[in-house]
């Protein structure tokens, strides 16, 4: 059975990429332990506005543990302690009463869509930007995969707005944001290549 507990949060706080961050401490007193931890931090956030101080901002979406938004790195593990979950469907209830929990965010930040690229401001927040390409063919493949097979759509109406919507859509978009790209990947997750080059890359930039 879910009880109460009181907790201490030890927060990262960073007022800019610039700025020295260090870690806030707030404790919190009689939380659920049926709540989850982006509601824990709704209450935290909560009281922080009443106080008339800046809330804790983080990431999050869905809360369905679908989009990967809520990406927080929680006493040294990404997502927290459970196995195989995102942050918000984490519970309190893995936690004890009296405990500290650290939060920080990744060290590693990976915004992904399909319009990340046309962003100008989002653009220019990134170290590393990438186009991950796929053949039109597969990319019909695809489409037809998941309208026929799992929607359950005819074939003739899956053609009519693929060439009605998406294609056209495609090319309007999608396709020119290739220009700002530092890296084009063909063949996604199947490129051992690519992701080689992302690895390394990604490990040189988190030594300096």
């Amino acid at each position: 059975m879910d009880k109460n507990i009181d907790i201490t949060l030890k927060v990262w706080r960073q007022k800019g990429p610039k700025e020295k961050g260090f870690f806030e401490t707030y404790p919190l007193k009689g939380i659920s332990q049926g709540s989850s931890f982006l509601e824990m931090l709704d209450i935290l956030n909560e009281q922080l506005i009443n106080e008339g101080k800046d809330p804790v901002v983080f990431d999050h979406d869905c809360r369905e543990g679908i989009c990967g938004m809520c990406s927080l790195y929680i006493n040294g593990r990404a997502h927290g302690p459970d196995t195989g979950i995102t942050t918000c469907q984490l519970h309190m209830r893995h936690f004890k009463d009296g405990e500290t929990i650290h939060i920080e965010p990744r060290e590693v930040v990976i915004i992904e869509g399909i319009l990340a690229l046309c962003d100008k401001k989002l653009r220019n927040m990134m170290d590393l930007k990438i186009f991950v390409d796929a053949d039109p063919d597969e990319r019909l493949i695809r489409v037809i995969q998941r309208d026929v097979i799992e929607r359950g759509c005819t074939a003739e109406a899956v053609m009519e707005r693929y060439t009605r919507v998406l294609k056209p859509m495609h090319l309007q978009f999608i396709e020119p944001c290739k220009r700002y790209a530092d890296l084009i990947v063909p063949e996604g997750g199947s490129n051992r290549v690519a992701i080689d080059i992302l690895t390394m890359y990604i490990k040189k930039h988190l030594k300096n």
